[in-house]
């Protein structure tokens, strides 16, 4: 599925979500990723961002 992500956090947790992010998609400007993820990849990058807790 192609997703965009945006995130609006507190600049103590910028960095955190911006290196979670990057592993999974691509950058396009400061808050903004965008590609391509399977399912599994989707659960997997908002686990490890603390957005969803499984």
């Amino acid at each position: 599925m192609f997703v965009v992500i945006t995130y609006d956090v507190s600049s103590r947790r910028t960095e955190i979500f911006r290196k979670i992010l990057t592993r999974f998609l691509t950058h396009e400007q400061n808050s903004v990723f965008l590609g391509d993820l399977t399912e599994s990849s989707w659960k997997r990058a908002m686990t490890e961002s603390g957005v969803l807790r499984i």
